[in-house]
């Protein structure tokens, strides 16, 4: 029987818990998606904004998505990279240090990930010229949610996900610039090299995991 989720749900489907096969972690996947889509906003201040494109990453014993940025966040956490910003899962790592610098290490009991936002659009529209703008990609989402806030008190308008029931046809594709310009080897020892210590010996099996989750339709759009 297909179970339907709402906003109140989302802490716990972020958790991770309970899903271990492929299977249910891709279930997972469009569970959360359908709320984070279509009944949720991001709140700052007095704006709102729908999420119109998001991706997911997630990297444990039995879904080892290689490109997935290694992090120990709480449920829910905004995690800042390189890529720009998540919506994190429960996550944990281990970490070793070593010359001074702690980095991660796969020992099999990791369990990572997150959602990654590329773009959304406001509720209502704010600017004077009475043009809609949207904000596609993760650099202009993660620009627009993080500009600027105080540095002297605590933020009245730090972005928030708030209920917020709004339609929308829901649609899949694969995610978007994972192999540009190398190969998936190329892209993968990089990935090991400057993300964890001690794992040149599964070079091979986690470029072979890159390559079956490349294709595979982890990205929600409207």
């Amino acid at each position: 029987m297909e179970t339907h989720y709402e906003f109140n749900d989302l802490k716990a489907l972020l958790s991770m818990r309970g899903v271990e096969s492929e299977m249910d972690i891709e279930q997972r996947f469009s569970d959360i998606a359908e709320i984070l889509l279509t009944k949720t906003a991001i709140r700052k201040g007095e704006r709102l904004y729908y999420l119109t494109d998001i991706e997911f990453y997630w990297f444990s014993k039995n879904h080892k998505d290689t490109i997935t940025y290694p992090r120990n966040c709480n449920v829910g956490d905004w995690f800042f990279h390189n890529s720009g910003v998540d919506i994190a899962f429960d996550s944990y790592v281990s970490t070793s240090v070593k010359n001074g610098k702690r980095k991660p290490v796969l020992d099999g009991t990791e369990r990572f990930g997150g959602i990654l936002i590329r773009g959304m659009k406001p509720e209502t529209n704010w600017l004077a010229d009475g043009e809609v703008k949207t904000f596609d990609g993760p650099y202009k989402a993660v620009d627009e949610l993080f500009d600027r806030f105080s540095a002297i008190e605590t933020p009245s308008d730090f972005p928030i996900l708030v209920p917020y029931n709004h339609s929308g046809n829901i649609q899949t594709s694969p995610r978007k610039n994972l192999l540009v310009r190398k190969t998936a080897k190329e892209k993968v020892s990089g990935i090991l090299r400057g993300n964890y210590y001690d794992v040149e010996q599964h070079l091979q099996e986690l470029t072979d995991s890159f390559n079956l989750y490349l294709s595979k339709p982890y990205r929600y759009f409207l």
